[in-house]
Protein backbone atom coordinates (compact mmCIF):
# COMPACT_ATOMS: atom_id res chain seq x y z
CA UNK A 1 0.00 0.00 0.00
CA UNK A 2 1.35 3.16 -0.98
CA UNK A 3 1.19 5.93 1.74
CA UNK A 4 0.77 9.18 0.85
CA UNK A 5 2.18 13.12 2.31
CA UNK A 6 -1.47 13.80 2.80
CA UNK A 7 -1.69 10.64 5.17
CA UNK A 8 1.72 10.98 7.15
CA UNK A 9 0.49 14.29 8.05
CA UNK A 10 -2.43 13.58 8.84
CA UNK A 11 -0.32 11.32 11.26
CA UNK A 12 1.77 13.35 12.99
CA UNK A 13 -1.36 16.02 13.66
CA UNK A 14 -2.96 12.78 15.57
CA UNK A 15 -0.02 12.96 16.73
CA UNK A 16 0.05 16.03 18.26
CA UNK A 17 -3.71 15.83 19.51
CA UNK A 18 -2.33 12.62 21.78
CA UNK A 19 0.98 14.67 22.63
CA UNK A 20 -0.72 17.88 24.18
CA UNK A 21 -2.80 16.25 27.12
CA UNK A 22 0.45 14.10 27.84
CA UNK A 23 3.00 16.81 27.53
CA UNK A 24 0.95 19.48 29.28
CA UNK A 25 0.98 16.38 32.38
CA UNK A 26 4.22 15.98 32.05
CA UNK A 27 5.58 19.43 32.34
CA UNK A 28 3.50 19.86 35.78
CA UNK A 29 5.15 16.52 37.06
CA UNK A 30 8.49 17.69 35.95
CA UNK A 31 8.24 21.14 37.94
CA UNK A 32 7.17 18.91 40.87
CA UNK A 33 9.51 16.53 41.19
CA UNK A 34 12.33 18.87 40.32
CA UNK A 35 11.69 20.58 43.88
CA UNK A 36 11.65 16.86 45.42
CA UNK A 37 8.28 16.10 45.36
CA UNK A 38 7.32 12.85 43.90
CA UNK A 39 4.15 13.44 41.44
CA UNK A 40 2.30 10.29 41.11
CA UNK A 41 -1.26 12.10 40.79
CA UNK A 42 -1.38 12.86 37.49
CA UNK A 43 -4.00 10.45 36.64
CA UNK A 44 -6.27 11.02 39.55
CA UNK A 45 -5.89 14.83 39.17
CA UNK A 46 -6.39 14.55 35.20
CA UNK A 47 -9.45 12.76 35.74
CA UNK A 48 -11.04 15.05 38.17
CA UNK A 49 -10.80 17.88 36.30
CA UNK A 50 -11.84 16.80 33.23
CA UNK A 51 -15.16 15.55 34.73
CA UNK A 52 -15.25 19.14 36.39
CA UNK A 53 -14.33 21.23 33.09
CA UNK A 54 -17.54 19.64 31.96
CA UNK A 55 -19.84 19.65 34.42
CA UNK A 56 -18.67 23.88 34.70
CA UNK A 57 -19.17 24.25 31.19
CA UNK A 58 -22.60 21.76 31.23
CA UNK A 59 -23.76 24.54 33.81
CA UNK A 60 -22.60 27.77 32.79
CA UNK A 61 -22.22 27.22 28.54
CA UNK A 62 -18.81 28.62 28.83
CA UNK A 63 -15.61 25.90 27.99
CA UNK A 64 -13.65 29.00 29.37
CA UNK A 65 -15.22 28.66 32.60
CA UNK A 66 -14.60 24.92 32.61
CA UNK A 67 -11.20 25.15 31.88
CA UNK A 68 -10.69 27.46 34.72
CA UNK A 69 -13.12 25.12 36.68
CA UNK A 70 -10.60 22.31 36.21
CA UNK A 71 -7.69 24.30 36.93
CA UNK A 72 -8.95 25.36 40.34
CA UNK A 73 -9.72 21.37 40.98
CA UNK A 74 -5.85 20.97 40.16
CA UNK A 75 -5.13 23.75 42.65
CA UNK A 76 -7.06 21.98 45.02
CA UNK A 77 -5.48 18.81 45.05
CA UNK A 78 -2.53 20.27 44.75
CA UNK A 79 -2.63 21.86 48.08
CA UNK A 80 -3.72 18.64 49.30
CA UNK A 81 -0.48 16.82 48.55
CA UNK A 82 1.18 19.93 50.07
CA UNK A 83 -0.65 19.35 53.12
CA UNK A 84 0.00 16.00 53.11
CA UNK A 85 3.24 15.62 51.27
CA UNK A 86 4.70 18.88 52.96
CA UNK A 87 3.24 19.51 55.85
CA UNK A 88 2.33 15.77 57.45
CA UNK A 89 5.21 14.40 55.79
CA UNK A 90 3.51 11.83 55.12
CA UNK A 91 5.23 9.32 52.63
CA UNK A 92 4.75 10.85 49.10
CA UNK A 93 4.14 7.65 46.74
CA UNK A 94 1.04 6.98 48.94
CA UNK A 95 -0.01 10.38 49.00
CA UNK A 96 -0.15 10.20 44.77
CA UNK A 97 -2.04 6.92 44.97
CA UNK A 98 -3.93 8.65 46.61
CA UNK A 99 -4.84 10.86 44.61
CA UNK A 100 -5.52 8.93 41.68
CA UNK A 101 -7.89 6.66 43.85
CA UNK A 102 -10.36 9.92 44.95
CA UNK A 103 -10.37 10.62 41.03
CA UNK A 104 -11.47 7.23 39.82
CA UNK A 105 -13.80 6.67 43.10
CA UNK A 106 -15.50 10.42 42.73
CA UNK A 107 -15.82 10.76 39.15
CA UNK A 108 -18.42 8.48 38.24
CA UNK A 109 -20.67 9.32 41.52
CA UNK A 110 -20.53 12.84 40.33
CA UNK A 111 -21.45 11.80 37.04
CA UNK A 112 -24.15 10.12 38.22
CA UNK A 113 -25.37 13.17 40.24
CA UNK A 114 -25.36 15.35 37.23
CA UNK A 115 -26.38 12.93 33.89
CA UNK A 116 -27.54 9.70 35.83
CA UNK A 117 -25.12 7.96 34.33
CA UNK A 118 -22.26 6.34 35.45
CA UNK A 119 -20.70 5.87 31.99
CA UNK A 120 -20.43 9.16 30.16
CA UNK A 121 -21.72 13.01 30.14
CA UNK A 122 -23.93 14.34 27.83
CA UNK A 123 -22.26 16.23 25.33
CA UNK A 124 -21.00 19.69 25.76
CA UNK A 125 -19.67 22.91 24.13
CA UNK A 126 -15.60 22.59 23.16
CA UNK A 127 -12.88 25.07 23.55
CA UNK A 128 -12.01 26.33 19.88
CA UNK A 129 -10.03 24.74 17.66
CA UNK A 130 -7.75 27.34 15.77
CA UNK A 131 -8.59 26.65 12.26
CA UNK A 132 -7.12 29.64 9.37
CA UNK A 133 -7.49 29.51 5.99
CA UNK A 134 -3.69 30.60 5.04
CA UNK A 135 -2.40 27.94 7.34
CA UNK A 136 -3.77 25.69 5.22
CA UNK A 137 -1.57 27.33 2.14
CA UNK A 138 1.57 26.65 4.03
CA UNK A 139 3.47 23.71 2.68
CA UNK A 140 4.03 20.99 5.58
CA UNK A 141 3.34 22.96 8.51
CA UNK A 142 -0.08 23.90 7.46
CA UNK A 143 -1.83 20.75 7.38
CA UNK A 144 -0.12 19.38 10.89
CA UNK A 145 -0.87 22.80 12.74
CA UNK A 146 -4.60 24.11 11.12
CA UNK A 147 -7.02 22.98 13.37
CA UNK A 148 -5.30 21.94 16.51
CA UNK A 149 -6.83 22.76 19.82
CA UNK A 150 -5.87 26.56 21.65
CA UNK A 151 -4.44 24.53 24.25
CA UNK A 152 -1.76 22.63 21.87
CA UNK A 153 -0.49 26.42 21.13
CA UNK A 154 -0.99 27.11 24.81
CA UNK A 155 1.48 23.90 25.71
CA UNK A 156 4.00 24.92 23.43
CA UNK A 157 4.63 28.57 25.10
CA UNK A 158 4.04 26.78 28.55
CA UNK A 159 6.84 25.18 27.58
CA UNK A 160 8.98 27.55 26.40
CA UNK A 161 7.81 29.71 29.72
CA UNK A 162 8.82 26.71 31.42
CA UNK A 163 12.05 25.97 30.20
CA UNK A 164 13.38 29.85 30.53
CA UNK A 165 12.51 29.66 33.94
CA UNK A 166 14.08 26.32 34.94
CA UNK A 167 17.22 27.29 32.84
CA UNK A 168 17.58 30.88 32.89
CA UNK A 169 16.15 32.48 36.08
CA UNK A 170 17.09 32.54 39.79
CA UNK A 171 13.65 30.92 40.53
CA UNK A 172 14.38 27.92 38.39
CA UNK A 173 18.28 27.65 40.09
CA UNK A 174 16.22 27.78 43.35
CA UNK A 175 13.92 24.99 42.66
CA UNK A 176 16.75 22.62 41.01
CA UNK A 177 18.57 23.52 44.37
CA UNK A 178 15.41 22.42 46.89
CA UNK A 179 15.04 19.32 45.16
CA UNK A 180 19.16 18.60 44.89
CA UNK A 181 20.30 20.04 48.20
CA UNK A 182 17.62 21.89 50.48
CA UNK A 183 19.34 22.05 53.48
CA UNK A 184 21.93 23.77 51.46
CA UNK A 185 19.22 26.07 49.86
CA UNK A 186 17.52 26.71 53.24
CA UNK A 187 21.29 27.50 54.74
CA UNK A 188 21.26 29.84 51.64
CA UNK A 189 18.14 31.46 52.33
CA UNK A 190 15.76 30.15 50.52
CA UNK A 191 12.03 28.50 51.65
CA UNK A 192 12.29 25.43 50.88
CA UNK A 193 8.85 23.93 51.70
CA UNK A 194 7.35 27.56 49.61
CA UNK A 195 9.46 26.88 46.60
CA UNK A 196 8.05 22.94 47.03
CA UNK A 197 4.46 24.20 47.36
CA UNK A 198 4.10 26.79 44.68
CA UNK A 199 6.21 23.49 42.46
CA UNK A 200 3.28 21.15 43.59
CA UNK A 201 0.43 23.74 42.36
CA UNK A 202 1.93 24.96 39.64
CA UNK A 203 2.35 21.40 38.52
CA UNK A 204 -0.83 19.96 39.73
CA UNK A 205 -2.29 23.02 38.14
CA UNK A 206 -0.91 21.73 34.48
CA UNK A 207 -2.17 18.54 34.81
CA UNK A 208 -5.83 19.69 35.49
CA UNK A 209 -5.39 22.06 31.78
CA UNK A 210 -4.42 18.19 30.20
CA UNK A 211 -7.69 16.63 31.73
CA UNK A 212 -9.68 19.74 30.65
CA UNK A 213 -7.96 19.37 26.89
CA UNK A 214 -8.84 15.61 26.90
CA UNK A 215 -12.51 16.43 27.84
CA UNK A 216 -13.07 20.16 26.24
CA UNK A 217 -10.36 20.17 23.31
CA UNK A 218 -11.08 16.75 21.92
CA UNK A 219 -13.60 14.71 22.70
CA UNK A 220 -16.41 17.17 24.43
CA UNK A 221 -17.75 14.91 26.43
CA UNK A 222 -16.63 12.89 29.97
CA UNK A 223 -16.33 9.20 29.47
CA UNK A 224 -15.93 7.04 32.79
CA UNK A 225 -11.78 6.55 33.42
CA UNK A 226 -11.15 8.51 30.02
CA UNK A 227 -7.61 9.71 30.78
CA UNK A 228 -6.91 5.42 30.42
CA UNK A 229 -3.24 6.30 32.10
CA UNK A 230 -2.51 9.14 30.27
CA UNK A 231 -1.06 10.18 33.93
CA UNK A 232 0.88 7.14 34.10
CA UNK A 233 2.45 7.67 30.67
CA UNK A 234 3.07 11.48 32.02
CA UNK A 235 5.27 10.38 34.51
CA UNK A 236 6.84 8.09 32.13
CA UNK A 237 7.43 10.86 30.26
CA UNK A 238 9.19 12.69 32.63
CA UNK A 239 11.55 9.82 33.82
CA UNK A 240 12.59 9.41 29.88
CA UNK A 241 12.89 12.88 29.56
CA UNK A 242 15.48 13.10 32.54
CA UNK A 243 13.37 15.81 34.57
CA UNK A 244 13.72 18.49 32.35
CA UNK A 245 11.35 20.21 30.82
CA UNK A 246 12.36 19.94 26.80
CA UNK A 247 12.86 16.07 27.49
CA UNK A 248 9.42 15.44 28.96
CA UNK A 249 7.98 17.54 25.83
CA UNK A 250 9.71 15.35 23.80
CA UNK A 251 9.27 11.63 25.57
CA UNK A 252 5.58 13.17 25.34
CA UNK A 253 6.09 13.36 21.89
CA UNK A 254 7.06 9.97 21.30
CA UNK A 255 4.62 8.24 23.33
CA UNK A 256 1.35 10.74 21.36
CA UNK A 257 3.12 9.35 17.92
CA UNK A 258 2.65 6.00 19.23
CA UNK A 259 -0.79 6.53 20.40
CA UNK A 260 -1.45 7.96 16.83
CA UNK A 261 -0.31 5.33 14.65
CA UNK A 262 -2.13 2.53 17.13
CA UNK A 263 -5.50 4.65 16.05
CA UNK A 264 -4.46 3.83 12.10
CA UNK A 265 -3.35 0.25 12.65
CA UNK A 266 -6.54 -1.02 13.93
CA UNK A 267 -8.60 -2.92 11.84
CA UNK A 268 -6.32 -4.86 9.95
CA UNK A 269 -5.60 -8.65 10.17
CA UNK A 270 -3.88 -8.23 13.54
CA UNK A 271 -6.50 -7.81 16.72
CA UNK A 272 -6.74 -4.39 17.99
CA UNK A 273 -6.18 -5.35 21.61
CA UNK A 274 -2.67 -5.70 20.41
CA UNK A 275 -2.46 -3.09 18.62
CA UNK A 276 -4.07 -1.07 21.64
CA UNK A 277 -0.96 -2.25 23.46
CA UNK A 278 1.88 -0.01 21.53
CA UNK A 279 2.07 3.53 22.87
CA UNK A 280 2.37 1.54 26.78
CA UNK A 281 4.36 -1.52 25.45
CA UNK A 282 6.71 1.31 24.24
CA UNK A 283 6.43 3.22 27.71
CA UNK A 284 7.97 0.44 29.73
CA UNK A 285 10.23 -0.53 26.99
CA UNK A 286 12.06 3.10 27.03
CA UNK A 287 11.79 3.33 30.46
CA UNK A 288 12.88 0.31 31.13
CA UNK A 289 16.26 0.22 28.78
CA UNK A 290 16.56 4.58 30.02
CA UNK A 291 19.99 4.61 31.70
CA UNK A 292 20.13 8.47 31.40
CA UNK A 293 19.69 11.53 33.63
CA UNK A 294 19.29 10.26 37.59
CA UNK A 295 16.27 12.20 39.41
CA UNK A 296 17.28 15.05 41.96
CA UNK A 297 19.09 13.75 45.03
CA UNK A 298 16.24 15.28 47.59
CA UNK A 299 13.56 13.60 45.64
CA UNK A 300 10.85 11.84 47.95
CA UNK A 301 12.39 13.33 50.86
CA UNK A 302 10.56 15.57 53.96
CA UNK A 303 12.32 18.76 54.88
CA UNK A 304 12.16 20.27 58.56
CA UNK A 305 13.42 23.94 58.88
CA UNK A 306 14.16 23.51 62.11
CA UNK A 307 17.00 20.61 61.22
CA UNK A 308 18.87 22.54 58.62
Amino acid sequence: MQITPEQIFSLIAAGLRATTPIALAAIGITLSEAAGIIHLSAEGVMLSSALTAVVATHYTGSPWLGLLTAILTGLLFGALMGVTAINLRANQIIVGFGVNFIGTGITPVLLERVWGSRGRSGAVAGLPHLEWEWLTKVPVVGPILDGQSVLFFAMLALLAVTWVVFHRTSYGLRLRMVGEHPGAAATAGIRVNRVRYVAVLVGCALCAIAGAELSLGQILLFGRNMTAGRGFVAVAANVVGGWRPMGSFLASLLFGLADALQLRLQGGIIPNHFIQMIPYLLTVLVVSGIGGRRPPLAIGTHFDPEEK
